[in-house]
């Protein structure tokens, strides 16, 4: 960072280092039921403090009023149509969620962040996840108690968290990351290819692929190549193309583990993706991340008015089944959850707020950040969602220049 930064931008960026590091990690000691991150909803219920400082209290029409909408069509549709279903319970955490990203822009804009600056936290943060993830590799090894482990896998010691709850979120968390790291790489010089990369960085990048590939999860197989495509051209596609076939025929070929990620690739891929049993028998768990989407879309499409009003708050959780083998897993309308619940006017300021901080037209990363983000929303209020959308701001604003979305009206007091 640059060391004549002022007094304020210098609190504004140690400010926003703490609140992104919030959305990376979720430590063992700060869990509550269900591994769910406690210390998360403090630092949200102490970010309204932001406002203290003078450069934040801007208004910022775009992005304030898309979270505002977001927040207001929530509450109106199940509060004036469904008001037996209404809870402030269910909502306060959707207000949390969206007025700590607001804060988090406002602490961006104050920082006067510079590209070398956000690619910076990204080798740090790849680092952390790098050395936490050794530890309890080597408390494994050693039969010690295992450092800030979160899920016990007793057939799969090797399955760690490293920082994050589960060792899924290891490969979903840097994924996107690293994809945001490569596009930023590109951006600042397009003949930057993954090779050169991979030179000038190798222990980032040694880092990030032993931590997807060392802790057996299979969503590490989506979210290296997810990496990579920042660096994909229109030379190179061939080749990428040509290793991804190879990988799926070696996945095919080589004998592997039951629980191995490639034996439930291999299942998934050899099941009829329309037929929801075998899918669930197939890998519960990749189950749980699409049925829900197809049976949510599909509710919709028979709701007629309540397609526009919602059917009332967690309305999914009391119509839907529970997939199959996803043990506490609840039931829900998946990527159309909000739709469902709370309506299309929730769900199209959610959507606006996605385009406006993720989607790039003329950048293919970044239309499989959009993707990935929609997908994502059957969980709204998680950290994920939340981390892949400030990110993605981030990254639009500061690196690629996009500063519409941030653009000040006026100072409310100063």
């Amino acid at each position: 960072m640059n060391n004549t930064a002022i007094p304020s931008q210098k609190v504004a960026r140690a400010l926003l280092a703490f609140g992104l590091v919030m959305l990376c990690v979720n430590l063992s000691w700060t869990q509550g039921f269900d591994n769910r991150n406690l210390l998360l909803p403090v630092v949200m219920c102490c970010s309204p403090l932001v406002l203290l400082m003078p450069g934040a209290r801007v208004l910022m029409p775009r992005l304030d009023l898309t979270v505002l909408g977001l927040c207001v069509c929530a509450t109106l549709s199940p509060l004036l149509f469904h008001p037996d279903t209404f809870r402030w319970g269910a909502l306060l955490f959707l207000y949390a969620n969206c007025f700590y990203f607001a804060m988090l822009m406002r602490l961006v804009k104050m920082s006067d962040l510079r590209a070398g600056d956000c690619l910076r936290f990204v080798r740090w943060m790849v680092y952390a996840f790098t050395v936490v993830l050794l530890v309890q590799q080597l408390c494994v090894l050693a039969g010690w108690p295992i450092f800030n482990r979160s899920h016990v896998y007793d057939e799969l010691p090797w399955k760690l968290n490293s920082l994050a709850t589960e060792a899924a979120h290891i490969s979903y968390t840097l994924g996107v990351l690293m994809c945001l790291y490569g596009m930023a790489e590109r951006h600042a010089d397009p003949d930057t290819g993954l090779w050169t990369s991979m030179k000038k960085s190798p222990w980032l990048w040694a880092g990030f692929l032993w931590c997807c590939v060392s802790t057996i999860n299979s969503s590490a197989l989506m979210f290296i190549p997810l990496a990579f495509v920042p660096y994909m051209t229109r030379r190179n596609l061939p080749w990428v193309a040509g290793a991804l076939v190879l990988i799926l025929g070696v996945m095919f070929l080589v004998p592997t583990g039951k629980n191995s990620p490639a034996h439930r690739v291999k299942s998934i891929l050899t099941v009829n993706a329309i037929d929801r049993d075998s899918l669930i028998k197939a890998d519960p768990s990749i189950a749980h991340r699409t049925i829900p989407t197809y049976d949510g879309a599909k509710a919709i499409c028979h709701s007629g008015i309540e397609a526009v009003t919602g059917h009332g708050v967690d309305s999914d959780l009391r119509d839907f089944e529970r997939v199959l083998g996803a043990a506490v897993r609840e039931a829900t309308a998946g990527a159309f959850k909000l739709w469902y619940n709370n309506g299309i006017l929730a769900e199209a300021f959610l959507l606006a707020l996605i385009f406006q901080t993720v989607f790039e037209a003329r950048k293919p990363a970044a239309w499989l950040l959009t993707l990935l983000a929609i997908l994502m929303t059957q969980q709204y209020n998680f950290q994920l969602f939340w981390q892949l959308i400030a990110f993605s701001a981030i990254y639009k604003y500061t690196i690629s220049g996009k500063t519409r979305f941030l653009k000040e009206m006026h100072p409310i007091r100063q």
